[in-house]
């Protein structure tokens, strides 16, 4: 290989690596891998989360309960060895500057014990002080909402709901905010669910907001729960992400993700060495 065509492959391999470092960045990452520290950040942040009540380490089985569950994790590869058992136990962090959001995605996979009550996966929401940001929960109707505030008070919080689940079933969830994408016909919130148990596609309910920010709420972060342990979920959780930016479909963890920059590498590799061939050729 010339030195030409050297430093060409050089400089486009940086230039594709540059790309893919500006994708976005993970917030928090809770697998509930680790049994020593249930509640480990896998995430940039070290947001480790702090464990209340009962919350068991609980092994992805073959059959049953969870075996629906993603192993390994579609989008990163990683082995997904086991989940987050709550039953009436839940998980909190203090606020951190990582958690103040504008566009952002919230993903999980979930299965619930039992319906026909409130479930609650993830959020900074308390009600007392008005520290409503946002929040992902399961209502008494097994129906998925999500909701974001942009002032804390309950008239600048606003719900949106679509996702209904069955008990005892594994799904993936995932609901993503568009702050830009304020006001009617732009679709600002997306839902997306996954019946693994059923082996269903994903299914995506795109709704409008009206929010003008994202509250920043200097209440705890909960997961399992809200408002200091509050209507808990039962069931099990797994692999808790939070971006900073609204994910395409392709950046889901339940979706292989597109191998853009091994394809441009090798096109571009390719076409510089046709290049390369074209200019020995003897006039």
């Amino acid at each position: 290989m010339s030195q030409a065509l050297r430093f060409s492959c050089a400089a486009l391999i940086v230039v594709l690596s540059c790309t893919a470092v500006a994708k976005a960045e993970t917030i928090g990452y809770w697998r509930f891998e680790n049994s020593a520290n249930l509640g480990e950040d896998s995430g940039p942040n070290g947001l480790d989360l702090t464990q209340s009540g009962a919350a068991d380490y609980y092994v992805l089985p073959e059959t049953g309960r969870g075996s629906a569950i993603d192993d390994p994790v579609p989008q990163t590869g990683a082995d997904n060895d086991a989940a987050a058992d709550l039953t009436g136990g839940y998980f909190h962090r203090a606020d951190d500057p990582a958690f103040t959001l504008s566009n952002f995605t919230v993903e999980a996979y979930i299965s619930i014990d039992e319906g026909d009550k409130y479930h609650h996966i993830a959020g900074q929401y308390v009600t007392t002080g008005d520290q409503r940001s946002w929040i992902l929960g399961i209502t008494s109707k097994n129906e998925v909402y999500f909701g974001v505030g942009d002032d804390g008070t309950y008239g600048a919080y606003q719900s949106h709901r679509g996702v209904t689940l069955l008990p005892e079933h594994d799904y993936y969830l995932a609901a993503s905010f568009d702050l830009s994408a304020s006001g009617e016909g732009n679709g600002g919130i997306k839902l997306y669910s996954k019946n693994l148990t059923l082996g269903d596609n994903l299914t995506v309910i795109t709704t409008d907001h009206a929010r003008t920010a994202v509250f920043d709420a200097s209440c705890d972060f909960e997961v399992g729960a809200y408002r200091e342990g509050m209507l808990p979920l039962d069931g099990l959780l797994d692999e808790l992400r939070i971006s900073d930016t609204v994910l395409s479909e392709s950046e889901l963890l339940v979706n292989v993700p597109e191998p853009i920059e091994s394809i441009l590498l090798v096109s571009g590799l390719m076409g510089l060495a046709i290049v390369a061939r074209r200019r020995k050729r003897p006039a």
